[in-house]
């Protein structure tokens, strides 16, 4: 008996049959390679714009959070997104961040979510312009310079974009005592804006009389207003208050 009589012979399937099952096996692998990356995005992927941190924040103070023993400066660049819990959800947005032996993270402060001396859980950050939940406007309390007694009715918030800032400060009038009128930003300005003058004149009241003002970056942490260009300075008692929105880049 021949050696070959114990295998079975199959003929071999034509030209077709072949391109057709080739055809069959590449599809469901590649059907199967779509499935398994919509499975992946599905679990990695956050649909709601922020991405989960895996450090721990740990407060040092009211503006500052630190991370120990890693460089994070790259993720936690400036105008970067912040959300996390303290009780209840809080937001923030990054203004510098910098290592040495801990990443010091500096936010901007705010009175709508104050970071306090306690835990920080479920940190996020996000690069986004608007992810889900984030305020887009914060309070700001700023200081006033040349009243005895600074503006009521004050509202003050700003919106920060990358390194650009927005600020709008709407006041009452404050009783004033000098001829000097200064105001507080937010988060420090870039040093090349100091001792310019910007935008367009504002709205203001000097000695209960509305009239037209000036400001000037007096240093990269406040606004000085003047009443002419030639730095008029303003009426040492009666009121005084201002009405503007300036935009600037953060220091």
């Amino acid at each position: 008996m021949s050696q070959f009589s114990r295998w079975t012979l199959y003929p071999l399937p034509d030209f077709f049959t072949l391109v057709i099952f080739i055809v069959s096996y590449k599809t469901k692998c590649f059907r199967l390679s779509i499935q398994s990356v919509k499975a992946y995005v599905t679990t990695q992927a956050n649909t709601d714009g922020w991405t989960t941190s895996s450090d721990t924040w740990v407060y040092a103070s009211a503006s500052t959070f630190t991370i120990a023993g890693v460089d994070r400066t790259a993720v936690y660049t400036k105008g970067t997104r912040l959300k996390f819990t303290q009780n209840t959800v809080k937001y923030a947005i990054v203004v510098s961040s910098s290592f040495s032996t801990n990443t010091t993270v500096t936010i901007a402060v705010n009175t709508d979510y104050v970071i306090a001396n306690a835990a920080i859980t479920s940190p996020y950050y996000s690069y986004q312009a608007n992810p889900q939940g984030y305020p887009g406007w914060f309070a700001f309390t700023p200081t006033w310079g040349g009243f005895s007694s600074a503006p009521a009715g004050v509202s003050t918030r700003f919106n920060i974009i990358g390194p650009r800032v927005k600020y709008e400060l709407f006041a009452g009038q404050g009783t004033s005592n000098a001829t000097t009128f200064t105001v507080t930003v937010p988060v420090a300005v870039a040093s090349y804006y100091n001792g310019q003058f910007v935008s367009e004149p504002i709205i203001a009241v000097d000695a209960g009389t509305n009239v037209l003002a000036y400001a000037t970056f007096g240093s990269t942490t406040r606004f000085d207003f003047y009443k002419t260009l030639a730095l008029g300075g303003w009426t040492n008692s009666g009121n005084k208050g201002v009405w503007m929105q300036q935009e600037f880049e953060m220091g």
